[in-house]
């Protein structure tokens, strides 16, 4: 029978914490991140920059973000508010504990799409990409079909297997051809990890 893949995962419970906001208090923090950090792509009267835009940007040139990032994840294709894929997680949410975010997915080409969220935590825009229920091989800390040869916080990483991807898709009874993600299980580790206070 097929589990929850990383459903071995232990995440700290309350491990972040972020003040309670409105989606429209999100989109400026947001907005403001990506106009400090884009070298002076956008103006502040810009019309027509999606959100999209600016969470791209956040991702790839706010050291602070970078820093947040646990994983090797590269990311060729990225959908936010725009993604058909998943507009239950993507895009600006507030979960039931009242934490609000903006979701996003993507990855490169050939591998399975990540998700992960950008949130504010009352100083800063924070990234944090779920484990439990995410298309991530915790092992190697990647994205599924992303092993090979990279480093992350100073750990050097070389996936020299066959099919990582696919034997780590078997501990959990899955199919790496098929999609593995778990919506429910991505929104259920962030709404424990980030506490709103």
């Amino acid at each position: 029978m097929a589990r929850i893949i990383n459903d071995d995962y232990k995440y700290k419970i309350n491990g972040r914490k972020a003040p309670r906001i409105t989606i429209d208090e999100l989109k400026a923090q947001i907005k403001k991140t990506a106009m400090k950090h884009n070298g002076g792509a956008y103006r502040d009267d810009d019309e027509g920059v999606t959100y999209d835009e600016y969470a791209f940007v956040i991702i790839h040139e706010d050291p602070t973000v970078e820093a947040d990032q646990k994983y090797h994840i590269y990311f060729e294709n990225f959908f936010g508010e725009d993604s058909a894929f998943c507009d239950t997680f993507s895009g600006f949410h507030t979960l039931d504990n009242g934490l609000t975010y903006y979701g996003f997915n993507g990855g490169a080409d050939g591998d399975m799409d990540t998700f992960g969220i950008l949130y504010y935590d009352g100083k800063k825009i924070r990234l944090y990409f779920p484990t439990y229920g995410n298309s991530i091989n915790a092992k190697y800390k990647c994205a599924l079909f992303n092993e090979g040869e990279y480093e992350i916080k100073g750990k050097i990483y070389d996936v020299t297997e066959d099919d990582p991807a696919g034997e780590y898709c078997a501990k959990y009874g899955l199919d790496p051809t098929e999609e593995v993600i778990n919506i429910e299980a991505m929104k259920k580790e962030i709404s424990e990890h980030i506490e709103v206070i």
